[in-house]
């Protein structure tokens, strides 16, 4: 088989992989509480932006309350983010290493189908977003039209409705023009500050919620993952200081990129092979260390979740698909691999008899909201 035939078939076996694992993954926890959101839809919300509320009961309205309307979501931003990721990639370089790019990400069960595909949360729609913000950007440095301005701006908004930690993208993307001569000319368009009104007016209805509610929200983003807990929470007062970016580093870092992060090192010190000196490239690179300097910086005193580090393996899978295409055994291996993991991961988390005691505190919401019927489970009282 050769391999534009392979990653034809791939890509066909993945979607179609995922779309069914929607009828059977069992929603994670967080999944049942941003459906409870959708079942009272406000301007905003204590822990988050509204748009998986309104995204939750758009689908449940068109598809009922079921496993399936919660799960579809997660697999339309797998799908949405990895169409993006094969269009970024072309631009920077060959169609095979936007190919790679996109069922790299498909696939990766370190983070794609761990934090997305399995669960339906704020993150897969910040990564969509994150990706869509770059991807327009990227459209604006090639052909500096004034469209491409407002087109982010709109992108901007709606991933700030999407989730928060879209501002720390937004934070590395104006460090970067500012310090490249040849794209800081961009603040110095009227049309960049029309934009930034435009993305305040989407993201409004966040900002007159949080004012009604004396900044609630805002507040509780700042704060509310402080080294402060008892010493069995997750954010434990014994973390505080250097344990807690030690933390952070192994647990987050390398527990979510390491096979990435081993490509890239095998890649540039054993291979030595260098990605395209562009100014794409410059610019993902660039936004990869902002994002986790910052989050290094934070675990200081605060726990920073796995889930945080999704946005920067999507931009490390561009970096790493420009050098892996050069090797499409190497390729197929890696894609065979993960599709192998994914679906027992898939499997893992369907439905099927609850393994764990603390599965059940979950299932019983489930039941009580009647989006499910017992007995569901063989071994279920």
């Amino acid at each position: 088989m050769n391999n534009n035939l392979f990653m034809q078939r791939y890509w066909q076996i993945s979607a179609l992989i995922l779309f069914i694992s929607a009828f059977f993954v069992f929603p994670a926890n967080d999944s049942y509480y941003y459906w409870t959101w959708s079942q009272h839809l406000e301007l905003s919300y204590f822990d988050g932006p509204p748009m998986i509320a309104y995204l939750l009961w758009v689908s449940t309205h068109i598809f009922g309350n079921n496993f399936f309307s919660i799960n579809l979501i997660s697999i339309l931003c797998t799908y949405g983010s990895s169409y993006l990721l094969y269009k970024i990639v072309s631009r920077i370089s060959s169609r095979n290493a936007a190919i790679t790019a996109a069922l790299l990400w498909l696939m990766y069960p370190f983070a794609t189908t761990r934090f997305i595909a399995v669960s339906m949360t704020l993150d897969g729609l910040e990564v969509f977003f994150s990706l869509l913000i770059l991807y327009m950007v990227f459209r604006w440095i090639q052909y500096q039209q004034t469209c491409y301005i407002y087109f982010i701006s709109i992108a901007i908004g709606f991933g700030l409705l999407a989730k928060y930690n879209v501002v720390i993208l937004l934070f590395a993307l104006m460090m970067f023009f500012a310090i490249n001569k040849d794209l800081r000319k961009i603040y110095l368009s009227p049309h960049l500050y029309i934009g930034m009104i435009i993305a305040l007016a989407i993201f409004s209805p966040v900002i007159v919620w949080n004012y009604q509610n004396h900044w609630i929200s805002f507040s509780y983003q700042l704060n509310s993952h402080k080294w402060v807990g008892s010493e069995n929470a997750i954010n434990t007062a014994s973390r505080h200081g250097l344990r807690g970016m030690w933390f952070y580093l192994g647990s987050c870092v390398f527990g979510v990129l390491h096979i990435l992060l081993l490509l890239m090192a095998y890649f540039k010190y054993v291979k030595k092979i260098t990605i395209m000196n562009n100014v794409y490239n410059k610019c993902i690179i660039f936004i990869i260390y902002i994002i986790l300097l910052f989050w290094l910086y934070q675990s200081y005193s605060a726990h920073i979740g796995l889930n945080y580090m999704l946005t920067v393996s999507a931009l490390i899978c561009i970096i790493v698909a420009q050098q892996l295409a050069l090797y499409p055994k190497l390729t197929s291996f890696l894609l065979v691999l993960f599709l192998l993991i994914t679906v027992v991961m898939l499997v893992d988390k369907s439905r099927l008899p609850i393994k764990y005691k603390n599965e059940m505190g979950n299932y019983m919401k489930y039941v009580q909201s009647g989006m499910l019927h017992r007995p569901f489970f063989n071994n279920t009282p």
